[in-house]
């Protein structure tokens, strides 16, 4: 049985990725910190530490039967104590992955991020493109996937902001709230993974911009947050002065579920969604689901 090597495959995303390999025929290998489930016939759990070079801990992964590398490692904010860094796992680590990949003949899937530029004046998304072109440059057999925001259970969007309505009297949006996005189910996004993986000759060398059928407003998001949680608040434009200065503050606290930096804000304030000259779900043949179908179905809970 054919099996892939997934990075990060506790999180979010990863956990949704490796139940949809397995439904569809593949055993996994399950690279994170902190592996917390118990292993079984399809899915192995292998602690590892990304934050320090990988390559050989996860070569030493490899057998006949692995097909594919999947990298889903990606961070918002640093944490430069532990090692967790923008230089370290958005650049060094796909680096690292691209070597593997070629020296062993595999097909590398890097998960990236719409607006990923090495000229970027954000750190992070100048780290992503940085990972993007090591991926390129390399000479492995590769796929780039650049979703937008994603959204499902467990996602650190609607579920953060959702949770600000317990305790804040207005729900604010920075930069005005005029920016633009394009949500994308994770489960959507597992799809396209799998379907790459199983025709990695067909998707070879291709980037793919993945992005929902809705197009909204950062300030229509956050109206759909309240009516889908049912708890009215104003929603209230924060002027970029203040916001910066609060992040500011926030960046020096222990990362926690409402942390957010500055960048954050910035980019925030920027359009978020796929270029209409890249391909995307469509050329997958995998029709994207609306954020009413499935929002509502977790932050009414």
């Amino acid at each position: 049985m054919s099996s892939c090597i997934v990075l990060g495959g506790s999180g979010f995303i990863g956990r949704r990725v490796c139940q949809h390999l397995v439904q569809n025929g593949f055993k996994v290998k399950s690279i994170s910190r902190h592996p917390f489930k118990t292993q079984n016939d399809s899915i192995q759990f292998h602690p590892m530490d990304l934050s320090k070079p990988s390559a050989k801990n996860i070569a030493n992964l490899l057998d006949k039967n692995v097909k594919g590398i999947i990298n889903l490692i990606g961070i918002m904010y640093e944490d430069k104590s532990r090692g967790i860094t923008f230089q370290r796992l958005h650049e060094e680590l796909p680096k690292e992955l691209s070597v593997v990949a070629k020296e062993n003949d595999l097909h590398l899937v890097h998960v990236s991020a719409i607006g990923a530029n090495s000229n970027s004046d954000i750190p992070y998304l100048r780290s992503k493109g940085h990972g993007e072109r090591y991926c390129s440059d390399s000479g492995c057999k590769y796929t780039i996937l650049r979703p937008s925001l994603v959204f499902g259970p467990e996602d650190t969007f609607f579920n953060r902001f959702a949770m600000l309505l317990n305790f804040l009297p207005v729900l604010p949006v920075f930069n005005g709230g005029k920016s633009l996005f394009q949500p994308a189910y994770v489960d959507d996004i597992a799809e396209a993974i799998v379907k790459i993986v199983g025709n990695a000759n067909e998707y070879n060398g291709k980037i793919f911009e993945l992005a929902g059928p809705d197009v909204l407003t950062y300030r229509q998001m956050m109206e759909k947050i309240v009516a889908y949680t049912g708890k009215t608040r104003p929603i209230v434009s924060m002027p970029n002065s203040i916001a910066n200065l609060q992040a500011f503050f926030m960046e020096m606290l222990p990362v926690n579920p409402l942390t957010i930096t500055r960048d954050q804000i910035k980019m925030l304030g920027m359009n978020n969604v796929a270029s209409e000259n890249m391909p995307g779900f469509k050329e997958l043949k995998i029709t994207p689901k609306y954020i009413d179908e499935i929002v509502p179905q977790y932050l009414n809970k």
